[in-house]
């Protein structure tokens, strides 16, 4: 928190400033329980509720402004909230977390940190927030922040630390004009190619085998791996009929669409057949010169697909990976004009002191016999 901060401990509490103008009052036998804290660090980890941890998030949750710019009374209502978070909370209780307020403002003008005038003014003002609930679901590199905070928290328990209280600085290799690049880049392309796909499978079903055929019973194997299905099962033993009933039963929920979400009213089963017609992707971008990761796209909407396509599949690149085999051959004295023979090729080496062998192939693992230049194949 690069602010200045200043503070002096008198009989009833501790006074320090957050900036020139803003001015807060903590009882510190109540709010910290020593006159004795380190004042910077308490209002970084701090709980200022609704999942707000220090002064910078709670300023840009409850007011979406930073520190040094909040207003007196805003200021005020934040100092408010440690005492009880939630029964001071302006949004779950405006009422008592005004009242609260105006005793800091009452405070704040008892010790000469501002005017009774001004106190009494701001005291009569109503509460205006502008609230937003940081989450994992919103802004850039959502995927890869999700398996940070994995890692991270594994990494924590290991090392005695908590990665939300203990305030923590994370510093990663993502550069955030690519990731934006990247992130435009797949929901664009991911857009057009949905269109095209809907318009192709218009009025039938996709999840078809090798020969183009309907899968039978595919969205009802997809349905008993749900967690709703297990839960159902657990609840109802091998009464079909009532997992059934209660799968096929529709009710209200909040679906994914590309024109932002959608309220309506589905079954479990008209939702599993609903996602499972969206097509997905993932996109990575690496420093090829030292291996720092510069964007992580795992998929299209990480609230409502948490597979992460980058990290989790296992699906080979295909035709993706061309240039980089093209690039190595003509950095080795290859040419484009170079004629080279279509048939098959078993590369051996060791990996982990053991013999291993390597054959790449195509998808109809067919070899033609031909001899063809480079650029052709």
């Amino acid at each position: 928190l690069d602010v200045p901060l200043a503070f002096h401990i008198n009989a009833d509490g501790l006074f320090f400033e957050l900036g020139p103008q803003v001015g807060f009052l903590l009882g510190a036998k109540q709010e910290f329980g020593s006159t004795s804290v380190d004042i910077k660090n308490n209002l970084n980890t701090v709980d200022f509720g609704s999942n707000s941890f220090g002064i910078k998030t709670a300023a840009k949750t409850y007011f979406n402004n930073s520190p040094d710019s909040l207003k007196t009374q805003e200021a005020a209502l934040l100092v408010g909230l440690l005492k009880a978070t939630s029964a001071y909370s302006p949004v779950l209780n405006p009422e008592r977390s005004k009242e609260r307020r105006n005793v800091v403002l009452a405070q704040m003008a008892k010790y000469n940190m501002i005017s009774q005038k001004a106190a009494d003014s701001l005291s009569a003002l109503p509460i205006q927030l502008t609230y937003s609930v940081e989450n994992h679901y919103e802004g850039p590199a959502t995927y890869f922040r999700g398996t940070m905070n994995t890692y991270l928290k594994e990494w924590c328990d290991k090392n005695g630390y908590d990665l939300y209280r203990d305030g923590l600085k994370i510093y990663t290799t993502i550069d955030s004009r690519i990731q934006a690049h990247a992130e435009a880049a797949v929901e664009e392309r991911m857009r057009d190619l949905q269109k095209k796909f809907n318009r192709h499978w218009d009025g039938q079903n996709p999840w078809v085998d090798s020969r183009d055929k309907e899968i039978p019973g595919f969205i009802e194997m997809v349905a008993q791996r749900s967690g709703f299905y297990k839960k159902l099962k657990q609840k109802y033993g091998k009464d079909t009929a009532a997992i059934n009933r209660e799968m096929n039963r529709p009710h209200k929920m909040r679906v994914f669409t590309y024109q932002g979400e959608k309220d309506t009213t589905l079954s479990a089963m008209d939702s599993i057949r609903y996602y499972k017609r969206f097509l997905h992707a993932g996109f990575m971008a690496m420093d090829p010169g030292n291996g720092h990761i510069k964007a992580w796209v795992g998929g299209i909407n990480f609230k409502y697909f948490k597979y992460d396509h980058v990290k989790q599949s296992r699906r080979q690149p295909g035709s993706t990976f061309k240039p980089f085999v093209y690039t190595t051959a003509i950095e080795n004295g290859f040419s484009p004009c170079d004629r080279i023979t279509d048939e098959r090729v078993t590369i051996n080496y060791v990996e982990d002191g053991k013999p291993m062998s390597w054959t790449p192939y195509n998808a109809d693992r067919v070899y033609s016999g031909q001899n063809m230049t480079l650029r052709r194949a």
